[in-house]
């Protein structure tokens, strides 16, 4: 017994066609070929078939913009911040945390 595993379908009727009933061991016998299609194995699409258009992107017409672009939303960021505080010096950091010890007791 020998199993046989043919990539098209075409191929392995050909081969049962042609060997099913062959003579073997000297003739004393025949060859018998049964084929067995697998149902898990789908054949192979076709190059045509596994071809196919590719899909148009949904593409946003750039005169229906409806909010600011990014740099303008960055440069109004940048307008609304607060300006930064000066930098304390190390008496002004004394001073604030002489007051806050004090406050706590």
């Amino acid at each position: 017994m020998a199993n046989i595993t043919f990539k098209n379908g075409e191929m392995a009727k050909k081969a049962v066609a042609k060997f099913n009933g062959a003579p073997i061991d000297g003739g004393r016998s025949r060859l018998r070929l049964n084929l067995i299609i697998d149902p898990t194995q789908r054949p192979a699409r076709s190059l045509s078939e596994r071809i196919r258009a590719v899909a148009p992107k949904n593409v946003k017409p750039t005169s229906a913009k409806k909010g600011p672009t990014k740099k303008a939303a960055l440069a109004k960021k940048q307008k609304q911040q607060k300006p930064k505080q000066p930098k304390k010096s190390l008496e002004d950091l004394d001073k604030e945390m002489a007051d806050y010890f004090e406050e706590k007791q």
